[in-house]
């Protein structure tokens, strides 16, 4: 399956009015707690990370560990997704290492998790980046990309929000970049 996604920065003016619009949209189906260790093969940084280069998470959520693998098809957010839930999550991470991948960074974050006929919605809280809402729809092949992205925009639209608000970095990546410039301070 091809995960089709996009993520939109919140600002905290926006937050209530959002939150209004998806309630009236959308059914709320969770709020789940997420921590996310992340890891990127045989490189211990996102710089010089490439388009295609694989993305392994191991998420907690609930007490269960899911393994997921992701490979970006595009710089707009659609990737290549297979998932496994995994126990304990310590092995996992431990024959990640064995095989080359490395530890990037972790990312925690609350989730409130939307459904609005065939479009997931999550609106996040994550910790030391702020908030940001994600819509996500799937699809079965490349073919379908262009149907599923329209679908998401207008599902944007539709909520409040446009093209300038889209985030295209991964939460990994701007957590890297903000831990980088920490180091740097």
């Amino acid at each position: 399956m091809i995960e089709v996604e996009r993520k939109f920065r919140i600002d905290s003016n926006k937050k209530a009015s959002l939150i209004r619009k998806l309630t009236k949209s959308s059914e709320r189906i969770a709020t789940v707690h997420q921590v996310d260790t992340v890891f990127l093969h045989n490189s211990e940084s996102f710089e010089g990370f490439k388009r295609g280069d694989p993305v392994v998470r191991v998420r907690i959520e609930n007490n269960k560990a899911t393994l997921t693998y992701k490979r970006a098809l595009n710089n707009q957010g659609d990737a290549v997704e297979h998932e496994i839930l995994v126990d304990p999550p310590g092995v996992a991470e431990e024959i990640l290492k064995e095989v080359g991948f490395k530890l990037v960074t972790e990312i925690e974050k609350d989730r409130t998790n939307y459904k609005s006929v065939d479009i997931n919605i999550a609106l996040d809280e994550v910790k030391s980046l702020g908030v940001f809402l994600e819509i996500e729809t799937l699809c079965a092949s490349e073919q379908e990309l262009p149907s599923a992205q329209v679908k998401i925009m207008n599902k944007a639209k539709e909520l409040g929000l446009n093209e300038s608000d889209i985030e295209p970095k991964k939460y990994d990546q701007l957590m890297s970049k903000l831990k980088f410039v920490t180091l740097k301070a």
